[in-house]
């Protein structure tokens, strides 16, 4: 995008994209981590897909400036959603399985952080650039805010909940 469209051949701002959408993802989580976990996920679910929108937005209307808004505020968006996948699975694991949930969530992760890379770059082939990035922006809002909907209707009690107990016989 930044070569093709925006027409920039610096490698400064490509490390800079790269850097404000690492950066802002960490930033959020320090600034926004201690709100509430239904919180954290739904800011996260909004301001993804903002971001990605901004991104698409960014294709037929090029302008560097909109398009380092963009990969910060998507970047944000998937901290604070990643963060909160975390949170998610510590909550619903058994304390003697935490280690196996965590491992096979960040295995999950890092496909979901992969996979969409490689079938972007296969898409490409058969799209234009434009169509591409609309399809993956809307596939991956969907399955960001459907993620966020299903965590936050079968949450967990938090940390220091008391297990529910069960009836007393009468």
């Amino acid at each position: 995008m930044l070569h093709g469209t925006l027409h920039t051949d610096s490698h400064l701002v490509a490390g800079l994209a790269a850097f404000l959408m690492f950066g802002s993802a960490a930033a959020a989580q320090l600034v926004l981590g201690r709100l509430p976990l239904p919180r954290v996920l739904t800011v996260g679910a909004v301001v993804f897909p903002v971001g990605l929108v901004l991104c698409a937005v960014a294709l037929y209307h090029p302008a560097l400036w909109l398009y380092l808004v963009a990969v910060s505020l998507s970047g944000a968006g998937s901290g604070l959603l990643f963060k909160g996948g975390v949170e998610r699975a510590v909550a619903v694991a058994a304390p003697a399985s935490r280690a196996g949930v965590l491992a096979v969530f960040f295995v999950v992760a890092y496909l979901g952080m992969g996979l969409p890379s490689v079938l972007f770059s296969i898409a490409l082939r058969h799209f234009a650039v434009q169509t591409a990035m609309i399809g993956f922006a809307a596939v991956l809002s969907c399955g960001a805010v459907v993620s966020v909907a299903v965590a936050l209707r079968d949450r967990a009690p938090g940390p220091g909940a008391l297990p529910a107990q069960p009836p007393r016989p009468s």
